[in-house]
């Protein structure tokens, strides 16, 4: 059986954060964003939230060794309900992890007239 912990223990670390950054899940509570960030000065991260759009910038420290850009930059669409409350944000041993709690809107019924 292919062992992927094993085999992605085998790469330079650095190489394999560059070369997969990104992971995202979602649960009926949220979604959670977590950004591979050796290196990365957290005080540095900039998140913000505007309109319904989620952004994420930092300095890749290792992004020009591995042929990339220097600079993280992205962003994901969320409901505009969505505050600074619902986001939890926390670095831990070159993780960034984003938290992002569901709030939708309220639905409305709407009465159908029978004539």
């Amino acid at each position: 059986m292919f062992d992927l912990i094993r085999w992605s223990n085998s790469f330079n670390s650095d190489y394999w954060a560059a070369l997969n950054p990104v992971q995202t899940t979602h649960t009926n509570k949220g979604s959670e964003i977590i950004i591979s960030a050796p290196g990365v000065d957290p005080e540095k991260v900039e998140i913000i939230l505007e309109d319904g759009l989620l952004s994420i910038s930092f300095n890749n420290p290792h992004g020009k060794k591995f042929g990339y850009s220097e600079v993280f930059k992205k962003a994901w669409s969320v409901s505009k309900e969505v505050t600074e409350k619902d986001l939890t944000a926390k670095y831990d041993s070159g993780i960034l992890t984003i938290f992002v709690a569901n709030r939708e809107k309220p639905k409305q019924r709407i009465k159908i007239k029978v004539a």
